[in-house]
Formats: structure tokens, sequence, C-alpha cells
């Protein structure tokens, strides 16, 4: 079973080779494969639902962001609202709870942001693949 996850990052997030390197160790017997999209300033619920209908299994969006009075705050902090409308529409057509989901990323917390990715990866690898995928699995494995 192959899990796809396509990752939106804000403005300011780089993933390096220490983040990939800790992100390549998530197999666990299955395999995955991670799209990235760098750099967006906007995001918009049709971005999310193009994805989950081209077949990725979950999103994943870090927002860069600072720490302010203990909290973490972003001048993104629109995605939030994205996030939560795309889980609710997913939910609601059957896609499973939590497709979609988030992480502020405050620059130097490497091990932390590879740590969310992971449990990311897990809840997904729960959920199961995403529901437009079986038809594609059905026909491949009826071909083979």
């Amino acid at each position: 079973m192959e899990f796809k996850i396509k990752i939106f990052m804000s403005a300011g997030c780089v993933l390096n080779e220490e983040i990939l390197g800790g992100i390549r160790y998530l197999r666990n017997g299955n395999s995955y494969k991670i799209t990235t999209v760098e750099n967006i300033g906007t995001l918009d619920l049709k971005q999310i639902i193009s994805a989950i209908c081209d077949g990725f299994d979950g999103i994943y969006i870090i927002i860069s962001g600072k720490i302010k009075k203990g909290k973490p705050v972003s001048k993104y902090d629109s995605f939030l609202k994205i996030v939560e409308e795309s889980n609710r529409l997913l939910a609601r057509r059957g896609f499973g709870e939590h497709r979609v989901d988030f992480c502020y990323w405050i620059g130097r917390k490497t091990q932390k942001l590879i740590k969310d990715i992971r449990n990311f990866y897990k809840n997904i690898k729960i959920l199961g693949l995403n529901p437009l995928n079986y038809e594609k699995n059905e026909i491949y494995e009826n071909v083979h």
C-alpha cells in the first residue's frame, strides 16, 4: 500500500536535509510518497479538495510562525480556518476526519516538526487510503 501525502508550506518554511532525512524513516512496512509545495502565500479550500481528488491520502500544512506570550502566532493564521473547513467537508463526504492537519514551525524546532509529521503519517495509516484510491487499486490488482 502506498500512502501519498502533500505538504504545503507557507512562505519562510524550507525543509532542509535533516527534516527530509527524518521523514524518510516513516515507512513502517508501507511505501509513501511526499510531495511538497513551498512558499505559498495563500491557501484556499479548492487547493485542499483538489489534492484529495488527485488521490492524496493526507494534506499537511506547515505554517511559519513566532512565539508571542507563549503562543504560536503567524500572519498565515487564516490557514487554520481552511484546515477546519476541509476536515469538516471531508468527514461529511465519508473520507474520515483529520486528513488535513497543520503545525506551526518556529524554525529551530526541527525534531518537533519531524515528530509532528510522523504522527500525521500514523493517523493517515489508521484512516487508510483515500477512498478515491480504492477503485484504482482494485483495477490494478485485477490487471496484475
